[in-house]
């Protein structure tokens, strides 16, 4: 066709296209700095590159963490469990004074007869 090769038409095919996206890369350029967008519409993109080892470190710190916790826990049980038992000695020593109270009167009312 036109005496042109499939070579040279791929090669001018290719020219055309790369021409017609670079017209279009530059007009889009152009329209988007004349749409600036007002600040509370703008979007930030953050991204971090990570390794491996940066997740596999936060990986082990949050297990340690977690295992943190079910130590506290159990220490927390272990408080509560002492706790429950202090105040089952002052009931229980509470009870003994109101019986010794008790015992005293009964023993003051005797005394006086």
């Amino acid at each position: 066709m036109f005496g042109l090769t499939t070579e040279d038409a791929t090669n001018i095919g290719t020219f055309i296209g790369a021409v017609v996206i670079a017209v279009i890369a530059y007009l889009g350029r152009q329209w988007g700095k004349r749409r600036v967008p007002p600040a509370e519409q703008s979007i930030e993109v953050a991204g971090a590159i990570v390794d491996a080892s940066s997740v596999n470190n936060l990986a082990r710190a949050i297990d340690r963490l977690a295992s943190f916790g079910d130590d506290y826990l159990e220490s927390e049980k272990r408080s509560r469990d002492l706790g429950h038992k202090g105040v089952d000695a002052v009931d229980r020593l509470t009870a003994e004074m109101r019986e010794l109270r008790t015992e005293i009167r009964h023993f003051g009312d005797n005394v006086r007869k």
